[in-house]
């Protein structure tokens, strides 16, 4: 499922059930500028192999003290398309600063 790309459906108000399954298992980012999370946690019942954060088309994001579970088996971020991303004081990604990606995984 983390390799799943949603429809766009501009014209759809954006309800989550109006696209399937998601590509995260906490927080799907498309089209977003300057957007700050701060003390999230992201908890699943049980083993969950998509990313916690899954952003494309993102410009300017701060992640500040994010928690994502014990014994996870995917990625914390998967990016695609992302400028000025910044996560610090994660349990599980280490402190990093990314002006310009393509495509990477943390």
């Amino acid at each position: 499922m983390a390799g799943v790309n949603p429809p766009e459906k501009e014209s759809d108000y954006p309800e989550p059930a109006n696209f399937g399954t998601l590509p995260a298992s906490g927080f799907f980012l498309r089209h977003v500028k300057n957007i700050e999370l701060s003390s999230v946690e992201i908890a699943t019942e049980s083993p969950d192999h998509r990313p916690a954060f899954w952003l494309q088309d993102v410009q300017g994001s701060d992640f500040f003290r994010v928690k994502t579970g014990r014994g996870r088996t995917a990625a914390t971020f998967l990016l695609h398309d992302v400028e000025d991303f910044r996560v610090s004081g994660c349990r599980d990604v280490k402190d990093t600063l990314l002006e310009r990606v393509g495509q990477q995984e943390l």
